[in-house]
């Protein structure tokens, strides 16, 4: 949050000053950060991580299908289809069809984790409809950067009260090593992503974006053979043959 304010201010951006400017970005807050992120980590109790990220990986065509009815030029075409048929197809073989057993057991946790991927569409194609609210005259940077910052505002407004009740925060005794970890994940892993995720919602629209879930287990498994040493399968390589293709048939023209 802090680095998010000194961005803001650095490319002269403001944030909103009217109570009534706040609402669009508590719906984004909730739809595209709060409650999803507090549905994940329910459901992700209860459910193993594997059929969890194959029914997140519902959330482009989620995304697809909403983008379609409630946006102007967001067309759904056969090819979009058999992208996301693709890219789920091999989000299913990278984690392994065996992570489907558990599909019908803890139903109030993979329903949950559905909503979640639902939530995560809503605000996809509701961020389309927050940018011509702003204020005319912004740069660029400062646009991104005063949605993005109002955003992680109202979703951390949003979720201090379950904060507060739940984990007792002025109990913690985090380590510096563990601050560490935070400011990674916060900086790096969640505000960067968030600028370019929106940034390809602005430039390609929300339905084209929502397809990059599908690289997420593609980096995750690059990465654990460059890093970790893990050794990469022919289920592998096919599965990210999949989703790979599918990402471009899908973005084909």
């Amino acid at each position: 949050m802090v680095m998010l304010l000194f961005l803001l201010r650095l490319v002269s951006g403001t944030l909103p000053r009217k109570w009534a400017d706040w609402w669009p970005f508590f719906i984004l807050g909730a739809t595209n950060q709060a409650i999803p992120f507090g549905l994940v980590a329910w459901g992700q109790v209860y459910i193993e991580g594997g059929l969890a990220s194959i029914l997140l990986s519902i959330m482009p065509l989620f995304t697809a299908l909403l983008a379609y009815w409630f946006t102007d030029d967001e067309r759904l075409t056969v090819a979009k289809l058999i992208g996301i048929g693709l890219g789920l197809g091999g989000i299913v073989l990278l984690i392994g069809p065996d992570a489907l057993a558990g599909v019908g057991k803890n139903l109030a946790a993979q329903l949950a984790i559905v909503l979640a991927a639902l939530l995560y569409a809503i605000g996809a194609v509701y961020i389309r409809k927050v940018y011509p609210l702003q204020p005319p005259g912004l740069s660029t940077w400062a646009l991104r950067l005063r949605i993005t910052a109002a955003q992680f505002i109202t979703s951390a407004l949003l979720l201090l009260p379950f904060s507060l009740w739940y984990d007792a925060p002025w109990t913690l005794r985090p380590t510096w090593a563990v601050m560490g970890h935070m400011l990674f994940l916060g900086v790096g892993v969640t505000l960067l992503a968030t600028l370019v995720y929106f940034y390809l919602i602005e430039e390609l629209g929300a339905g084209t974006a929502s397809y990059t879930i599908y690289l997420i287990p593609v980096a995750g498994v690059l990465l654990g053979i460059i890093i970790l040493d893990e050794r990469l399968t022919s289920q592998m390589v096919l599965a990210l043959g999949m989703i790979l293709s599918g990402v471009f048939v899908a973005n084909r023209g």
